[in-house]
């Protein structure tokens, strides 16, 4: 799946904010596709172990695949769940990255809602799997199809039918985002790093205003009528998010700009706070903070920084290395390309490192560059050790680099 695309704004004359549904706006009008577009890969089976099962869920075309987590362990009680649309094209889906381990700094399988026993499904979509009925139609009939995901899992017995919520990413936020504007029936809608109104021209359907205008979000949002969050990292598809935050006037879409974040980085603490306001509330209504969730990103990070530092100092003491005094730290940094350094190593030898020359290396089986900041820093004092790390990191974020801690000399 590609999981990045390049945004193009679209007008779209008559497809204003006026509040009507997107089905009944569709209403009449059939989609035409000029080109037919199935993907060739099959879903791939998880193992015995997998928290998740490979399932078929009917819709209006026939049986389409899901994934579909296992059931919490009280099965007695009604658990709240999420329909999760994840990125690329086409939207939905799913792959091994549902059970095996994943870097949280591009968590799209969204796990922490699992973790947090909230029921998840990821239903795949027309065209969108071999032996999946119909055929891409890139925003359109795929809409009704998570509306029969969400038929799906109303009916499941361990399931709490008002506490049932839509979200995705990428272009699983953009269909997220139609999606919220043909139904009311979801407690919630959480779509991520959604576009405004377009992918490119590059579409298997008729280039016609009507067609282009039927798939923008932006021009749907008055007709959105579930709460809604719409949220992107401030590195991410931000002209998108600028698009949604100026058009939209529904006080039920809230648009948030998350500070330091990426498109892929803003998951893991974002849905981190969703997941705990879901599975808090008893009524599906969700409490949450937008001054929390513009500092999601860097409240994790931090949090996670100091865990890593603390656990390199037990580490230390565990091997009989005396914290008192100032031990010399090596801090590793890494890029693409050798040049990608040049504007932090000016930064970081003002701010009295010593700056390595950076050299080839791997780094996660990928072939890139490493650069090493070194700094005397007093172990024993946890204030400037934390305010180091930070330090070092936010140079990282700064020039794009990543950081991935230190050891001593």
């Amino acid at each position: 799946m590609f999981l990045f695309a390049v945004l193009l704004s679209l007008p779209a004359a008559g497809f204003g904010q006026d509040g009507t549904p997107l089905l009944e706006k569709r209403a009449g009008h059939a989609t035409e596709l000029t080109r037919k577009i199935k993907a060739e890969e099959s879903p791939e089976e998880p193992p015995a172990d997998a928290p998740v099962s490979l399932i078929r869920y009917p819709t209006e075309l026939g049986d389409m695949a899901a994934y579909l987590t296992l059931p919490p362990e009280d099965t007695e009680a009604r658990h709240p769940a999420i329909v999760w649309l994840t990125g690329g094209f086409p939207a939905g889906g799913g792959g091994s990255y549902l059970w095996e381990g994943v870097d949280v700094s591009d968590e799209q399988s969204a796990r922490i809602y699992h973790l947090n026993d909230i029921v998840m499904m990821y239903p795949s979509t027309r065209g969108g799997y071999q032996g999946n009925p119909g055929f891409q139609e890139y925003f359109y009939g795929e809409v009704n199809d998570v509306l029969s995901a969400l038929e799906y899992v109303r009916k499941l017995d361990y399931v709490d039918p008002s506490r049932i919520y839509l979200g995705g990413h990428s272009t699983g936020g953009t269909l997220a985002l139609l999606v919220a504007a043909a139904t009311d029936q979801f407690a919630g809608v959480i779509a991520l790093g959604p576009t405004a109104d377009g992918y490119g021209s590059d579409v298997p359907y008729s280039w016609t205003e009507k067609e282009r205008a039927l798939r923008a979000p932006v021009k749907h949002l008055s007709s959105i009528r579930s709460p809604t969050w719409v949220i992107e990292g401030e590195k991410g598809n931000h002209e998108a998010l600028k698009t949604l935050a100026k058009e939209n006037h529904n006080p039920l879409v809230k648009v948030f700009s998350v500070t330091g974040a990426s498109h892929f980085t803003v998951l893991h603490p974002v849905n981190t706070l969703f997941a705990k306001a879901i599975r808090d509330s008893p009524d599906g209504t969700l409490e949450l903070d937008g001054f929390d969730i513009k500092n999601s990103y860097l409240t994790w990070w931090e949090q996670d920084r100091e865990i890593q530092d603390l656990q390199r100092l037990t580490a230390l003491r565990r091997h009989g290395i005396k914290l008192s005094g100032l031990h010399g730290l090596t801090f590793y940094l890494y890029a693409t390309q050798a040049e990608d350094f040049a504007p932090a190593t000016a930064e970081a030898k003002k701010a009295g490192y010593t700056v390595s020359v950076p050299v080839e290396t791997t780094f996660n089986g990928q072939a890139c560059f490493e650069m090493l900041l070194l700094k005397a820093v007093p172990l024993s004092d946890l204030e400037t050790l934390f305010a180091t790390t930070a330090e070092v990191f936010r140079i990282a974020e700064d020039f794009d680099l990543y950081y991935d801690g230190w050891t001593t000399e």
